[in-house]
C-alpha cells in the first residue's frame, strides 16, 4: 500500500500520488472557495464522509484483499496484516496490537478511530496519519531495543509511544512538536496509556515530549539512531535532519511527493523512495533565527564553562524558554 497523507502535525493530511486521500493541508479561504466550486458547490454539497472513505479504500488497495472496513482495533490490525503492511509476527505488529489508535483519538471521534485513513483533528490544529502510514514508517525504520528514537511532529503521541515500546527500557523515545495544544494532548495520552497498560509500562521506555524546532540547534546536542518525520521537509533542509542521525542510523521523511528513507553508514548516506505521498509542510525557521539560536546556545555554554557549571538542560528532558518561543515540529499552523 502506497503512502497517503499529511502527517500528525499537518491539518488535513495529504494525498497519495497513486491513491489520493481525502485529507489535505487546510487551504486558505480563497483556495477553499475554488475547491468547493470544483467539487460542485459549497461545503454542504461536497462528497459525504462515508462516500469519501469508500473511495479511499478503492484507491489505496484491492477491497477484496483488504476485507471489510475495520471498525475495531483488532479488525484494523488484521486488515494491515492482510494487506502485508505489517510483518505478521514482527515487533511493529506487536506494538500496534498493544497500543490502540483509539486511545490517542479524541472522544468525539472514536467512531473513526480504527478506519485506515487520516483523521483530522481541527479543534487541536493537527491530524493523525493513517495507520498504514504509521506501520510503513516503523517497519522501514527497523527500531531495535536500545535505540534512541526521535519523532518529529509527534501530534497525538501515538508514534512516539509505539517507538518507546519498540526500543524498550534501554532506549529513549522523544517526541517534538510546535503545536502547544497537540503537545499537551500527547503528554496526557502517553501518561494515561502507561497507567492503563501494564505491558506497556513494563516494556516501554519513558516517553518525553518537547516543544522545539527540529531545524534549530538542540541544546543537548543529541544524536538519534532512528528519526521519523511527520511533515514534508524542503529538500534543502534534509541535511539538517541527517545531522541529528547517528552512524548506521535511519531517517524516514516526506520530501516533495516522496516518502524517503535515508540510511547513514560510515558517513555515507543512501536514499530510497518508499512511496509517493503528500504531507503538510514542516515549519522551517529563517536563517536569522537559526543563527541567533546558535549564538545564544554557544554563549550559554561558554558562561557555564567559565562558571564550572553543567550546561542547563544537558541530559534533561524539558524544553528551555527559547525552545518554547521558537519551538518546532511539523508545522501546526493549518498544519500533526
Amino acid at each position: 500500500r502506497a503512502g497517503d497523507e499529511g502527517g500528525d502535525n499537518a491539518v488535513g493530511g495529504g494525498d497519495n500520488a497513486n491513491a489520493a486521500g481525502p485529507a489535505r493541508r487546510a487551504p486558505p479561504p480563497r483556495a477553499r472557495e475554488r475547491e468547493n466550486a470544483a467539487a460542485g458547490g459549497d461545503e454542504g454539497a461536497r462528497m459525504p464522509r462515508h462516500v469519501q472513505r469508500a473511495l479511499w479504500r478503492l484507491l489505496v488497495g484491492d477491497p477484496a484483499r483488504l476485507g471489510p472496513e475495520p471498525s475495531t482495533h483488532e479488525e484494523l490490525i488484521e486488515s494491515l496484516r492482510r494487506a502485508r503492511v505489517l510483518s505478521p509476527d514482527g515487533g511493529v505488529a506487536k506494538a500496534m496490537a498493544l497500543i490502540p489508535r483509539g486511545d490517542f483519538v479524541p472522544e468525539g471521534q472514536q467512531s473513526e478511530a480504527y478506519l485506515d485513513c487520516p483523521l483530522a483533528i481541527p479543534q487541536l490544529g493537527f491530524n493523525i496519519s493513517a495507520p498504514h502510514i504509521h506501520a510503513t514508517c516503523l517497519e522501514k525504520l527497523k527500531l531495535e531495543p536500545g535505540h534512541d528514537f526521535l519523532d518529529v511532529g509527534c501530534g497525538c503521541g501515538l508514534v512516539t509511544c509505539l517507538g518507546a515500546y519498540l526500543v524498550g527500557k534501554s532506549g529513549t523515545s522523544v517526541g517534538i512538536e510546535i503545536n502547544s495544544a497537540a503537545l499537551n494532548v500527547s503528554r496526557r495520552n502517553a501518561r494515561t496509556f502507561r497507567a492503563k497498560s501494564q505491558d506497556f509500562a513494563r516494556e516501554a521506555c519513558e516517553v518525553s515530549f518537547e516543544k522545539r524546532n527540529a531545524f534549530l540547534p538542540d541544546p543537548k546536542l543529541r544524536l538519534f539512531d532512528r528519526i521519523n518525520v511527520a511533515g514534508s521537509c524542503p529538500p534543502s533542509k534534509v541535511k539538517n535532519l541527517l545531522s541529528m542521525l547517528k552512524d548506521e542510523g535511519k531517517l524516514i521523511v516526506p520530501c516533495g511527493s516522496d516518502l524517503q528513507l535515508y540510511t547513514k553508514f560510515f558517513s555515507v548516506v543512501t536514499m530510497e523512495v518508499v512511496s509517493h505521498v503528500r504531507f503538510g509542510e514542516l515549519v522551517v525557521p529563517s536563517d536569522a533565527e537559526i543563527v541567533v539560536r546558535t549564538l545564544q546556545l554557544d554563549k550559554e555554554r561558554e558562561i557555564s564553562r567559565l562558571l564550572g557549571e553543567s550546561f542547563p538542560n544537558a541530559g534533561g528532558s524539558g524544553p528551555t524558554g527559547m525552545e518554547e518561543e521558537l519551538g518546532m515540529e511539523a508545522g501546526s499552523a493549518a498544519n500533526a
